[in-house]
């Protein structure tokens, strides 16, 4: 049960994210979001429909293994940091 509360934290976090990353770019925070999500999901004509753009970020999340949505989610939050080199 503790595994599953916790997928939901982290699959809700992310499709937050990426929502918010696709509907608010003047963001600077979200450009950042936007960054981290591979183009080919986030670039669709003018004429997308939001629904369009919400299952685009859906399809992204779903193609995440375990590990990578909890990587990503660690990033996201600020609960793991990158390397610095």
């Amino acid at each position: 049960m503790e595994i599953e509360a916790a997928g939901f934290e982290v699959l809700g976090g992310l499709l937050d994210a990426g929502i918010k990353a696709v509907f608010k770019p003047e963001s600077k925070h979200h450009r950042k979001l936007a960054s981290l999500i591979p183009p080919h999901y986030l670039q669709l004509p003018e004429s997308a429909t939001a629904y369009v753009r919400i299952i685009h970020i859906a399809d992204f999340v779903a193609s995440l293994t375990d590990q990578a949505a909890l990587g990503l989610y660690r990033k996201i939050k600020g609960i793991e940091l990158p390397r610095m080199y």
